[in-house]
């Protein structure tokens, strides 16, 4: 059966109609917007951590905190489209964040770092409870220093 000459002349445009112009912007997850990598929280507050990312088709988001899935047993924690929101912040709740995103072309990790400040204490960062805005010595009389970031 030989294909009728309309046929021929319809098939062109047909196959070109077959995928739409956007198809050729899909691609991995990527940055929507800017973020600060280091968020401070005071203790007993709410924090919400952006995760500005898009991609085509959407990418799904995944938290996880030092580690581990944070998921709907995570009572106080909400993963929410477009960040991740704790209420009541702990201080247990300060540490390394991280939201990736993934979609079939890819994924794309924001990396957090939070920070409790306890309240009864303003502008001091709760690293332990006897902490202060200095070093601490302990008992032995040694002077301990807070930790740094030798790497951004």
């Amino acid at each position: 059966m030989t294909p009728s000459p309309l046929l021929l002349l319809l098939l062109p445009p047909l196959l070109l109609g077959a995928f739409p112009p956007a198809a050729a912007a899909r691609g991995p997850p990527k940055m929507a917007d800017k973020v600060v990598p280091r968020q401070v929280a005071r203790l007993g507050r709410t924090v919400r951590l952006q995760c500005p990312v898009e991609g085509d088709p959407p990418p799904l988001t995944m938290w996880t905190k030092d580690g581990r899935t944070i998921h709907s047993g995570w009572s106080r924690f909400r993963v929410l489209p477009q960040g991740l929101k704790v209420k009541q912040v702990e201080r247990e709740d300060a540490g390394v964040y991280v939201c990736k995103a993934t979609n079939g072309f890819g994924s794309l990790s924001v990396n957090y770092t939070l920070v409790v400040l306890d309240d009864i204490s303003p502008g001091k960062e709760s690293l332990g409870p006897d902490s202060s805005s200095g070093g601490q010595e302990d008992p032995a009389s040694q002077q301990w220093a807070r930790p740094r970031f030798t790497q951004p």
